[in-house]
């Protein structure tokens, strides 16, 4: 059993946020409200410090698979600031994404680059890079399931922009 434990910054807390569409379209999903949280055995966290190497130990351990990754939920600014001030954080194994495409997010919510995602986009492609499924199919099917309601989102945001605009 995988799990993904979404720790998520007490000042970005948004009821339509993409860790609501990560708790409902993913059956193990924690989410915890803050900075702090217990680490366990085989645990990797979601994090983009532009290194190159898609999975990087900082840990003596690198066991494989992973039981449990941590994503970083809030703003840019506010997942920079999680991480630094938390020593544990940065002693986990990282997962990188080697080609990260643009993110379907960043038409509703800019972020420095476009290829930084949203919690909902990374843990979607944290799966599927991770191979947590036995069937490549299974692991891409899920990241379509999360992104459909981005991309809804985004449509209906699109909408609203276009009605205000007449």
């Amino acid at each position: 059993m995988f799990k993904v434990l979404i720790v998520s910054h007490p000042r970005c807390q948004v009821s339509i946020g993409t860790i609501r569409i990560l708790k409902i379209s993913f059956k193990y999903c924690q989410i915890i409200i803050g900075k702090d949280f217990k680490t366990g055995r085989s645990t990797g966290c979601i994090h983009d410090d532009d290194d190159d190497d898609p999975v990087k130990s900082k840990s003596s351990s690198s066991s494989y698979p992973y039981k449990l990754i941590i994503a970083l939920d809030g703003s840019w600014s506010h997942a920079k600031i999680m991480y630094r001030c938390n020593p544990r954080l940065q002693q986990l194994i990282q997962v990188k994404f080697p080609s990260p495409p643009q993110s379907i997010y960043h038409a509703l919510k800019p972020e420095p680059k476009v290829t930084y995602t949203s919690t909902a986009e990374a843990v979607g492609q944290a799966v599927a890079l991770l191979g947590w499924s036995s069937n490549l199919s299974d692991a891409q099917l899920l990241l379509e399931d999360l992104i459909r309601p981005l991309k809804k989102m985004i449509e209906i945001q699109d909408m609203i922009a276009k009605d205000q605009q007449k």
